[in-house]
């Protein structure tokens, strides 16, 4: 599928909002994004709010305490959300 850092896709001049937007056309499911503020490998704004623009019928979780390893740093949280949105 799609690998590389943002660091990766910026240093090579390639636009990684861009690159976002022409894969989310495809989601077609209700989709929930779980995303860290902290996050300095995918930042917050360069993707979560990419994806939610992007993607009908999404739900955004900020994340506000996490950066790349949310699922870790607020594990109650995440579980709680995952839990919510599957049912």
């Amino acid at each position: 599928m799609y690998f590389g850092s943002v660091t990766c896709w910026l240093t090579c001049g390639f636009s990684y909002k861009k690159f976002i937007k022409s894969i989310v056309d495809d989601i077609t499911v209700p989709t929930l994004i779980c995303h860290g503020v902290q996050d300095q490998v995918a930042p917050f704004e360069v993707t979560a709010e990419v994806l939610e623009d992007g993607i009908a019928n999404t739900e955004l979780v900020r994340f506000e305490e996490s950066g790349h390893s949310l699922f870790y740093e607020e594990k109650e949280k995440h579980n709680k959300e995952l839990m919510d949105f599957a049912n």
